[in-house]
């Protein structure tokens, strides 16, 4: 736990040949004076917080082998004059911010058996000279900005046991020559927008392939036939490509290694409607993660998926067109935590089974439909993040035991046929963050306890039959984003205390029985985008401040009688104005009562007076004084 800059009297330090200051707290720059230290032969300064760029003057340490600066703040350019050292064995710039290109003089050193240049901001191309560090074992340049194609030189490379170049800009189709480095146990060129397909002979060439990676590419073809000879392949990742043809249904027969397996995302089908490489996968004891999702697989689940692994934490079958019922089997795999079938055909009931899943955190059952009523025994689930069981056909009553589940964060069960109440325990999930319940046929009042969700982030109640008035607790929810209440049949007015509502982005209360004004406290709303307040019996002024200055005309419409500015499409509002006679009657009432009379009889007079002179004009042409 050192702190401050590198002591300067190490540098003193003229015959050292080890030095090791690596995972501390170190700051500044590495300091030049190390340059002197010309017996250095392992210099040791990663896992620090050392900023600034790498000394030229460390191309002056004739005897050095070992080099680490990984894992610091360290910027600029690599120095070429450090590939000029002839004994350079090992070197680590990993993890740092490094810039512009790969010293073509690094490619010379032959001795070279360790290279580690990953997550970094370097550039430029991988030169065809790679192919000189023969006795390179080690080489990650992942997660940089590389460009180009890949050099067949890398093939050449005898010895090589681990090739790293995921997260670039790389391009192309991957040398044939590659895959016959027989030493070759990892290789990585995920997050590239490498194509074309992979040999389907490889198989004898890497024997010892353990981890293959080539995720997020542009890789097409079919399943490559090598992977399933390859027996201690642990890790495998072919997810987000273009592959198409059958999945090999014996595929877990050889692989009983296998760790995780990622197929999703491309264009594999099945061999047999009833998933026969699932059934081979049960081969695969170790097997933690298996993901097939979006794949147009087609088929049924088969029983023997309560066969997999033991060890089973994630599998992901979501939009491969499955359908029929989820066996009861599913129950068996006892440290699942992520269950996603989303997105397909399945039918029947939730089997209750899956409150087995003691370690379940995630439920995806979504879109598909299912029908029945949604089990208690999902309550067992006590470790449950998400729960998603929108668009199917699920009846009857909310769970009333859902209040207890105090680990739930996303309760999604929109577009289905639930009715009943909402369960007032529902409130009591004080950290609940998202709730869509939107499209059922849900009835009842909300309650004062809705301001209990005080993390509340996104609601949905809309399209239901609520009714009752808006709670005023609910402007209590200043971590509230999207609130949408729209067609249902509540009443009464918008509370004033919606404007607490500081985080609100997205209101919906439209097609309602609403009434009264809109407060002038959601001028306060400066984050407040969206808002549709129509088809309700609002009345009174619009406000004109803060967000209200962005909304049209459709945000009001239908409403029984509001009025504001013409861009609006609504009335003007009146003014405060009052007829001639309420004055008088006002000046009567504060005038003492003998000048009221005496007002009164003048008025009269001149009222006769006027009247018959006109008549004795008509008669006589005799003016009346």
């Amino acid at each position: 736990m050192f702190e401050g800059e590198i002591p300067s009297f190490i540098l003193k330090f003229k015959q050292l040949q080890i030095l090791v200051l690596s995972y501390n707290n170190f700051k500044g720059g590495i300091p030049k004076e190390i340059g002197n230290l010309t017996k250095l032969k392992e210099l040791y300064v990663g896992y620090n917080k050392l900023q600034g760029e790498i000394p030229q003057e460390l191309g002056n340490l004739a005897e050095l082998e070992t080099l680490g600066l990984g894992n610091n703040v360290v910027t600029g350019h690599i120095p070429s004059l450090i590939f000029n050292i002839s004994s350079l064995l090992w070197i680590d710039f990993a993890n740092n911010s490094l810039t512009g290109t790969i010293p073509s003089n690094l490619w010379k050193c032959r001795e070279l058996s360790y290279v580690s240049l990953e997550n970094n901001r370097l550039s430029g191309r991988i030169l065809r000279e790679i192919g000189n560090l023969t006795s390179l074992k080690y080489l990650g340049l992942g997660f940089n900005n590389l460009i180009g194609g890949m050099p067949n030189e890398i093939g050449s490379i005898p010895n090589l046991e681990i090739l790293g170049l995921q997260g670039n800009n790389l391009y192309g189709h991957v040398p044939a020559t590659i895959f016959n480095i027989s030493t070759l146990k990892w290789l990585s060129l995920a997050g590239n927008k490498l194509s074309g397909s992979l040999p389907s002979s490889i198989g004898l060439g890497i024997p010892n392939i353990e981890v293959f990676l080539v995720g997020g590419n542009y890789f097409s073809g079919s399943f490559p036939n090598f992977i399933t000879n390859a027996s201690k392949l642990y890790f495998l990742e072919l997810g987000y490509n273009l592959f198409s043809g059958i999945i090999p249904s014996t595929i877990g027969n050889g692989l009983t290694s296998l760790q995780w397996l990622n197929l999703g995302v491309n264009n594999f089908t099945s061999t047999t409607t009833d998933l026969s490489f699932l059934t081979s996968l049960t081969n695969c004891k170790n097997l933690r993660m298996a993901s097939f999702g979006e794949n147009p697989i087609v088929g049924f689940l088969p029983t023997s998926i309560g066969n997999l692994s033991n060890c089973l934490e994630r599998i992901y079958l979501s939009s491969c067109n499955i359908g029929g019922n989820i066996p009861q089997e599913i129950g068996n795999l006892k440290n699942l935590m992520i269950l996603d079938l989303s997105g397909s055909e399945l039918t029947g009931s939730i089997p209750v089974t899956l409150g087995n899943l003691k370690q379940l955190q995630g439920l995806f059952l979504d879109l598909n439909q299912l029908e029945g009523s949604i089990p208690n025994d999902l309550c067992h689930l006590d470790k449950l993040v998400e729960l998603y069981l929108r668009n199917n056909k699920l009846s009857g009553a909310i769970p009333p035991c859902f209040g207890n589940m105090t680990t739930l964060r996303t309760l999604s069960l929109s577009s289905n046929g639930l009715s009943s109440v909402i369960p007032p325990s529902l409130w009591n999930l004080k950290d609940i963050l998202h709730i869509n319940l939107s499209s059922n046929s849900l009835i009842g009042t909300l309650p004062l306890a809705f301001g209990n969700l005080k993390v509340l982030v996104d609601v949905d109640l809309s399209r239901n039959y609520l009714t009752g008035e808006l709670p005023t607790t609910i402007g209590g929810l200043q971590n509230l984003q999207n609130f949408s209440l729209g067609y249902n049949s509540l009443q009464g007015s918008i509370p004033k205390s919606f404007g607490g509502l500081i985080s609100l982005e997205f209101l919906d209360l439209s097609n309602n029985n609403l009434s009264g004004v809109i407060p002038k406290s959601l001028e306060a709303l400066s984050y407040l985008k969206y808002l549709n307040l129509s088809f309700n019996q609002l009345e009174g002024n619009i406000p004109t401040e803060g967000p209200f200055s962005n909304f049209s005309t459709k945000s009001f419409i239908m409403n029984h009688a509001l009025c504001g500015l013409s861009r609006l499409q609504v009335l003007p509002c009146k003014t405060n104005t009052h007829p001639k006679s309420r004055i008088t009657v006002v000046l009567a009432i504060a005038l003492p009562l003998t000048l009221i009379v005496s007002v009164t009889l003048i008025i009269v007079m001149r009222e006769y007076r006027k009247r018959r002179s006109s008549q004795l004009a008509s008669n006589n042409d005799v003016d009346v004084p």
